[in-house]
C-alpha cells in the first residue's frame, strides 16, 4: 500500500485495526462496515480493500453475496509498524515508561 501522507496512515490503521479487533473476537467485517464507520464512500472502499489484498494486508472470502475481510499477520504487523509513526517522541517515551509492547 502506497501511504501517501499521516491523513493515509490515519485511515489505513483504523481501518486495520476494525478488521483485526472483529477478528480476534470471532467476528467479521465487511466492506459495508467499514464505509458506515468511517463515512467513506463504496467505490472508494472497494479499491482499497483489494489494494489491501494484494499487499497481503487483508484476505476476503465470499460469505453468500457479501466477502468477509480478516486480517493477516502481515497486516498486524504493519498496524504496529503505523502507529510508531504516528505517536511522537514524547508519546513513545512515555509507551516505554509503562512498559507497553506493541
Amino acid at each position: 500500500m502506497n501511504v501517501k501522507n499521516k491523513y493515509d496512515l490515519k485511515l489505513l490503521v483504523k481501518i486495520l485495526s476494525l478488521v483485526y479487533r472483529n477478528t480476534i473476537r470471532d467476528m467479521f467485517t465487511y466492506s459495508k462496515d467499514i464505509e458506515n464507520k468511517f463515512n467513506i464512500k463504496k467505490s472508494f472502499i472497494s479499491s482499497l480493500l483489494s489494494e489491501l489484498e494484494q499487499d497481503g494486508l487483508i484476505y476476503r472470502e465470499s460469505s453468500g453475496k457479501r466477502k468477509k475481510i480478516s486480517i493477516t499477520e502481515m497486516g498486524i504487523s504493519k498496524i504496529k509498524k503505523c502507529i510508531f509513526q504516528l505517536l511522537s517522541d514524547e508519546e513513545i517515551q512515555i509507551l516505554s515508561k509503562r512498559k507497553i509492547r506493541f
